[in-house]
């Protein structure tokens, strides 16, 4: 994997070849700061809402209207077969991260060649 930093600056170069566009990205919160929390990471996606939907742990997704006591609330949300059932079932509810409305998303730089998309590395703050 080629990677290009921008770091703050426009980069342009007529000799790099793209065969799939993934950008690098640092997503980061301050609302939630306690311990056992994630205060940033580096992750790879396509685009700035992809990498704020990213959770640190690569476990968690953001899912749309999940929660149990308010079908209304979106929230974090792991997907787990339950031992009786091979039905997937959804745990709802993180305290190590922040809400994506909280997440801030810097652009840090661009993947050539081929990328998965996900986690390259994380902060986590244990108490």
């Amino acid at each position: 994997m080629e990677v290009l930093f921008l770091l703050g600056a426009v980069q342009s170069s007529a000799s790099i070849c793209y065969t799939r566009t993934m950008m690098i990205w640092k997503i980061s919160q301050v609302v939630n700061n306690g311990y056992d929390t994630y205060s940033d990471a580096v992750v790879i996606a396509a685009d700035a809402e992809a990498a704020r939907r990213t959770h640190p742990d690569g476990d968690h997704q953001w899912r749309e209207g999940v929660h149990p006591d308010d079908p209304a609330r979106s929230d974090w949300a792991v997907e787990r077969t339950v031992r009786i059932s091979t039905l997937p079932q959804w745990l709802v509810g993180d305290h190590t991260w922040a809400p994506i409305q909280h997440v801030e998303v810097t652009l840090i730089g661009v993947v050539t060649g081929e990328a998965k998309p996900g986690v390259v590395c994380a902060s986590f703050h244990a108490g």
